[in-house]
């Protein structure tokens, strides 16, 4: 069905004409209801491919110490703050022009040294230097040691370093803002299991995912991943409004059996706005039917018997 056709079912079902309601107005309520739908079904069925992106809290209470030698212009023995502002979810690349601004305001005028970031790895150059050291800070009174989840651990080398995997920088995704539950997460093809958070917290373990922890919109995979593969979510969610719709403008997501009881919903809100409430309320049980049967027809159609998982290995199976 169409946006035309919703409106003119609801009209018809509330008595009113465009003079009681502008046609903006009713398609603005069939917006909302399609959303209403949404959650009153406990959500529709979507799946998405999830990208691997590191990110990054940032505090001012975490250093490393960074020594620089035989440079022209980059020259340092002293604790670096990784930000000098609180910043939560920077990905590596905002991350790395926050750590050069950093070490060149700590090593004063002149410096030119460079952090660049590239496939998961941060790289500390020293132009011209000849010896670079990257360790915990020495003020561990003040500043947190922040070595292992930029660096990866302590690092040396002439004239740049390229450190080692940043601990737990891939643990985090973000699922679609209008998701409800997530149902299945597939790792390179692989059936993830749900895992408690206490699991997913500090895991400090990286390999391949066997495991899964949603909260809200944020999904954590442990072992944490270190690269790309095909990251699967199926999960329930609520359908994105329409944006300015037209009258041609179809229902989307909504299976078509089932759109017509979004006129019933306009009709409730229409006739409320008439106070009309007796028959608002016999509109609006006709809309809980026809969400109801979804419900129902939904559940009939699932094959699942269970909602235990089985338990993943952590290792392969070769069969000869």
């Amino acid at each position: 069905m169409t946006f035309s056709d919703i409106e003119t079912r609801a009209r018809e079902l509330a008595r009113m004409s465009t003079s009681g309601a502008s046609q903006a107005s009713v398609f603005e309520k069939i917006n909302d209801a399609i959303v209403e739908f949404g959650r009153d079904a406990y959500g529709l069925p979507y799946e998405e491919y999830v990208a691997l992106s590191a990110t990054f809290d940032l505090e001012t209470t975490q250093a490393f110490h960074l020594t620089i030698i035989g440079s022209s212009n980059n020259d340092i023995d002293s604790d670096i703050v990784v930000t000098s502002a609180s910043a939560s979810n920077q990905t590596g690349t905002e991350t790395a022009t926050m750590l050069q601004a950093q070490i060149r305001a700590k090593i004063g005028a002149g410096a030119d040294l460079t952090v660049a970031w590239a496939s998961y790895y941060f790289t500390v150059s020293g132009i011209d230097s000849t010896s670079i050291t990257i360790e915990g800070p020495d003020d561990t009174v003040t500043y947190e040691d922040y070595v292992s989840e930029i660096f990866g651990g302590d690092q040396s080398g002439v004239l740049a370093i390229t450190g080692d995997f940043p601990q737990d920088c891939t643990v985090e995704a973000t699922l679609h803002a209008d998701s409800i539950r997530v149902d299945k997460v597939l790792w390179d093809n692989r059936v993830l299991s749900p895992i408690t958070r206490d699991y997913v917290i500090n895991p400090e373990v990286t390999g391949t995912p066997a495991y899964y922890n949603v909260r809200g919109t944020k999904v954590r995979l442990v072992p944490v991943p270190t690269e790309q593969e095909r990251f699967f979510i199926e999960y329930k969610g609520v359908p994105t409004k329409v944006t300015t719709p037209a009258e041609s403008s179809n229902i989307p997501d909504i299976p078509a059996q089932y759109q017509r009881s979004l006129a019933y919903l306009v009709a409730r809100d229409l006739l409320f706005g008439a106070f009309e409430d007796e028959l608002a309320n016999r509109r609006y049980a006709e809309y809980k039917r026809i969400v109801n049967q979804y419900k129902i027809d939904y559940a009939n159609n699932s094959t699942e018997t269970s909602t235990q998982r089985p338990r993943p290995l952590l290792y392969s199976v070769e069969s000869n």
